[in-house]
């Protein structure tokens, strides 16, 4: 081989893992902004030993795990005590609500086709976190 030939292989070469590492540092720089600058491990009601929806004088009324829905909401409704926090998420919305002086909430959120995963945070006034995950399945027809 000549001389020019290993040169311009050389330059390639570079220029490739050049490009190469511009996107392996621009994806790990997506990443990075997804997660979380503090990230607080949320207990579950499998690690606090309580019931799922019976936790804490705090229960889920609707919807059940596992359902099948052909709307495009899913209404969740449930009971706890007055005045404490909840955090909702599913894959298309994040809301923060108060539960009512009745002790009851209710709100709704909008859902993807196909399977929905909504996550139940309840924060009662010490800030102990109760989670309550349930999938919601909403088929078009």
């Amino acid at each position: 081989m000549d001389k020019e030939k290993i040169v311009t292989i050389a330059i390639g070469l570079s220029i490739g893992i050049l490009i190469a590492l511009g996107f392996f540092i621009l994806n790990k720089s997506r990443i990075a902004k997804k997660t979380p600058d503090v990230v607080l491990k949320v207990p579950t009601s499998k690690d606090t030993g309580l019931q799922d929806s019976q936790s804490a004088n705090f229960s889920i009324d609707f919807p059940e795990d596992n359902s099948l829905t052909k709307t495009p909401v899913a209404s969740i409704s449930g009971s706890g005590q007055p005045a404490d926090d909840l955090i909702i998420t599913s894959n298309n919305d994040d809301q923060k609500m108060k539960i009512d002086p009745s002790g009851k909430f209710s709100t709704t959120v909008k859902l993807e086709d196909g399977e929905n995963k909504i996550q139940i945070i309840y924060l009662n006034q010490n800030n102990s976190p109760i989670v309550i995950n349930r999938t919601v399945t909403y088929e078009i027809n």
